[in-house]
């Protein structure tokens, strides 16, 4: 998987994306940069968006390209991440502050852990809020069963049963997104900044870092979003694989150009 990036000094002077264009695999941290050979300008940019959206579509490329066993892999990493921000949303309070969401994400630093605190908090925040999220242990279960067995026993799904089964979390992720904003829409808000405050946050010490002057990184989002921003659209797997493999091959165009 694979984001463009263009130089913000060429697009800030001529209005429109232009100049220098690069395509850079997408991988942690999710802050990248690139210097422009026309104008040696820097330009830092950030991956924005949750690291579960970005699993979902890799998920929908691997589908796409018939990689089926790694398609179910990588949407039950997508789901697992979700419940880690699922938890701090249920969690978040007005009180809670940038650094207990950063504790948060310390605490439950492994899968079982990360399960265990998202199955205590949906049960709590339910008894406040009569509602329950769809995505329970009996869920959670059956999900991590099928990955174990495509990355453990050499499990080969066919075609129809894997696209069944990216479906089915990513509709359960949206059904989740759609009560927590809801129900919890300052903490839902607040859980959603972190991320990319804690990347711009980074970004701003790398150009400390190379003697530049600290400015806001450029943002830039994955072709294919699962829904944070638009969480009421109906899920239509096959026309958002489409979307996002055809948004690959004109990024890729782009920068070859």
């Amino acid at each position: 998987m694979k984001i463009l990036i263009s130089c913000m000094a060429c697009q800030a002077a001529t209005g429109i994306p232009c100049g220098h264009r690069e395509l850079a695999s997408v991988t942690e941290p999710g802050i990248y940069e690139t210097t422009c050979p026309t104008n040696s300008e820097k330009t830092f940019l950030i991956l924005q968006g949750e690291k579960f959206e970005v699993f979902f579509e890799k998920s929908l490329l691997a589908l796409h390209n018939e990689a089926y066993s790694e398609a179910v892999i990588l949407s039950v990493t997508a789901i697992e991440l979700f419940l880690n921000f699922s938890t701090k949303v249920m969690t978040a309070t007005k009180e809670t502050t940038f650094e207990d969401l950063e504790s948060i994400d310390k605490s439950i630093n492994t899968a079982e852990r990360n399960i265990g605190a998202y199955l205590l908090a949906s049960e709590l925040w339910a008894t406040q809020n009569t509602s329950h999220l769809p995505i329970d242990l009996k869920f959670i279960d059956k999900v991590r069963k099928t990955r174990n067995k495509c990355a453990h026993d050499g499990y080969l799904p066919l075609p129809e049963k894997a696209q069944k089964h990216v479906e089915s979390l990513a509709k359960a992720c949206l059904e989740s997104i759609c009560i927590l904003r809801e129900k919890a829409s300052e903490a839902f808000d607040q859980v959603f900044s972190q991320h990319n405050l804690r990347l711009a946050r980074d970004a701003r010490e790398r150009q400390k870092q190379l003697g530049i002057e600290s400015t806001n990184p450029a943002t830039v989002c994955p072709p294919f979003r699962v829904g944070l921003l638009n969480a009421e659209a109906v899920f239509d797997i096959v026309k958002e694989v489409e979307i996002a493999y055809e948004n690959q091959l004109l990024f890729t165009r782009i920068a070859s150009n």
